[in-house]
C-alpha cells in the first residue's frame, strides 16, 4: 500500500522554456531559486516495518519536520519500507541539516 505524503504545491514566478513546458519558481525575499531534492529512506534490510498506526506516526513527522523548516513535500510516497519524497528546499536550509545522518 502506498501513502501519499503531500500535494503538487508551485509558488511564485513561472518562466518558459523552449519545450513549452512551465518551470515553477520559488522566490524568498532577495532571491529566486530553484531547489528541488528527491529524498528516499529505507528501514535496515528493507524490513516491513512502517505499518498501521506507525506508519501514520512517522507521515506525521515528516510534514511537521518539513514544515517547520518552511520545505514543500512537492510529491512523497510513504511505503512500508521506504520513503520518498520530492521536496522544495529554500535557499536558506543545507539539505543536511534538513536530512540529518
Amino acid at each position: 500500500m502506498i501513502l501519499p505524503l503531500g500535494k503538487w504545491a508551485a509558488a511564485g514566478s513561472k518562466a518558459h522554456f523552449p519545450e513549452g513546458k512551465i518551470m515553477p519558481y520559488d522566490t524568498g525575499k532577495h532571491c529566486v531559486f530553484y531547489h528541488r531534492y528527491h529524498i528516499v529512506w529505507s528501514t535496515k534490510c528493507r524490513y516491513k516495518v512502517w505499518t498501521g498506526a506507525l506508519r501514520m506516526r512517522v507521515r506525521d513527522i515528516l510534514r511537521q519536520v518539513c514544515r517547520e523548516n518552511e520545505v514543500d513535500i512537492l510529491r512523497g510516497v510513504l511505503s512500508s519500507d521506504h520513503v520518498h519524497m520530492f521536496v522544495s528546499v529554500p535557499p536558506k536550509i543545507a539539505i543536511s541539516d534538513l536530512v540529518p545522518g
